[in-house]
């Protein structure tokens, strides 16, 4: 296995699965369509590929491309991994929460029996959003052989091609204008929502679409919901600097008092809902 392993980082919900159809339509050797079903063959899920499915991958991308790898966990998670270089996907936090309250809604009719309980409690399969981003992007657990792409998932959609060949030329990945024009094309909202994904999805509902067309999340949210969201430790001040810079300045942006851990109650009593849950509907 002589490629390099670029693993494409965030929190769930952020648009990890867009940007990996992005960069699959410009690393994939044939003009063969990439759909949900075949997406595991251009790129990979898990950090420990099999012979064969390296191979697999191997097969259908450039020759001068790295193997890219969906990932959602802590840094912490894979610090031993080595990985020289990574892409960390980063997005607004209402839109996260907004998101991934759907989709669990779709997974998991009636586990959370409201949008403050979910807030409360939609930390348990990766933390919380705040101190994912600080494992990666807050500098100091960081190996020195490692250099994180920070990508704005705002920016991403509104400056689709910027981006990309911002992205390309961190991979080292030459490209042409035509190839991304396409890329871009093929994976287009519109492009994805007429692939059926109900597998991919796992979806026990008829609620939810994995592109959804608006925010529905924003017109419940109120003031004291906004409060528990951001915390006292994530400023607004924060936030706005955030993304109000295509480029991200770590040291300067990065607040150290990002911390949103759940109390050890709190974990212990939604993993057993969990349990409760998946006992009573399966």
């Amino acid at each position: 296995m002589n490629r390099e392993m670029i693993p494409i980082v965030s929190y769930p919900k952020s648009g990890n699965t867009y940007l990996r159809f992005l960069l699959a339509n410009i690393i994939k050797k044939s003009n063969k369509e990439i759909t949900f079903d075949n997406i595991n063959y251009f790129t990979s899920t898990k950090p420990f590929i099999s012979d064969i499915n390296y191979k697999r991958i191997e097969k259908n991308i450039s020759d001068n491309s790295p193997i890219l790898i969906k990932e959602h966990q802590f840094y912490g998670n894979h610090k031993d991994f080595k990985f020289s270089k990574v892409i960390y996907l980063y997005r607004d936090i209402t839109n996260v929460i907004d998101s991934y309250y759907h989709f669990t809604n779709a997974q998991k009719p009636g586990l959370f029996k409201s949008p403050k309980d979910f807030v409360m409690n939609y930390w348990n399969y990766c933390g919380y959003w705040g101190a994912h981003v600080e494992s990666w992007l807050g500098g100091d657990k960081i190996s020195k052989d490692t250099t994180i792409l920070a990508v704005s998932y705002e920016n991403l959609v509104s400056n689709t091609k910027e981006e990309v060949l911002r992205i390309t030329n961190f991979l080292n990945i030459s490209v042409t204008e035509e190839k991304i024009k396409k890329a871009i094309y093929d994976s287009s909202k519109d492009k994805l929502r007429s692939m059926k994904s109900d597998t991919f999805m796992n979806s026990k509902t008829n609620n939810f679409h994995f592109v959804r067309h608006k925010n529905v999340f924003e017109n419940i949210i109120n003031d004291s919901l906004k409060k528990i969201i951001l915390s006292e430790s994530l400023t607004k001040k924060w936030l706005s600097e955030l993304y109000n810079y295509n480029e991200l300045s770590m040291h300067e942006s990065i607040s150290k008092k990002i911390k949103h851990y759940p109390s050890m109650f709190r974990k212990y009593k939604m993993n057993l809902r969990y349990r409760l849950y998946h006992l009573f509907n399966e």
